[in-house]
């Protein structure tokens, strides 16, 4: 593991929180998308939808009770062929966001349903995943809950018609790096044991790629304090 004072410029923890916490404070009071930090409701009554393309929608299934947060939606089609699955990461900095409308402070916030249409139209299941957020809950609360949400969803393949040996994970910044780090775990227990005791749930074999858009690769390009901020509160 890389020397994290050596990389970057370290604040106060407490001071670190502190940003954080206004951040959410502020995404609360101005995001249309994003009413509460962490919760163990879901944000929507759980239901089922038939689209006009007949994919079947079902949205806040409860994956976990242990963290907040612990719902996914699903797209997927009611027919007898097993489709690829695409599991998704939302980003935020692990401080915001949602799997319902990605980062409230991105440039495509809220176009989550029409990024999974694409996915969608090409024959895919769609997957995406909420999880818990930072100052409180930190690395690697995401981790596990990741490997949860994976783990349910599988258990209900035959139900959602999926091709277990046609799994992606793919994320947008926070989400991009909760998608790195758990490919990494597939393909190196070692390393998985750093983040969790728990038995992976997929294999090498069973994963055709990620996909990482924007994720945050390395902290020594971070400029700011407010980007070192968001680090130390996930990391801890």
């Amino acid at each position: 593991m890389f020397d994290i004072k050596n990389q970057y410029k370290l604040i106060p923890l407490k001071e670190a929180d502190k940003k954080i916490r206004q951040v959410q404070k502020y995404v609360l009071a101005h995001s249309q998308s994003q009413k509460v930090i962490n919760s163990f409701k879901a944000r929507y009554s759980s239901r089922k939808k038939i689209r006009n393309d007949g994919a079947v929608f079902l949205n806040d299934i409860m994956y976990d009770t242990q963290y907040p947060n612990s719902f996914l939606d699903i797209w997927y089609r009611e027919d007898t062929k097993k489709r690829p699955t695409v599991f998704y990461f939302h980003g935020g900095g692990f401080i915001m966001g949602s799997k319902n409308a990605g980062d409230p402070l991105g440039a495509a916030s809220g176009q989550i349903f029409s990024f999974a249409d694409k996915l969608i139209e090409t024959g895919c299941n769609f997957v995406s995943v909420d999880y818990a957020l930072s100052p409180k809950y930190r690395c690697p609360t995401q981790i596990v809950q990741a490997n949860r949400a994976v783990s349910y969803t599988l258990s209900r393949a035959e139900e959602f018609n999926i091709d277990k040996n046609k799994i992606y994970f793919m994320g947008g910044s926070a989400g991009a790096n909760l998608s790195e780090i758990y490919g990494l775990m597939i393909v190196d227990q070692e390393y998985a044991k750093k983040f969790t005791s728990e038995k992976i749930t997929v294999t090498e074999n069973q994963v055709c790629g990620l996909v990482l858009d924007e994720p945050a690769l390395q902290t020594n390009n971070f400029q700011n304090e407010n980007m070192n901020a968001m680090f130390e509160s996930w990391m801890g």
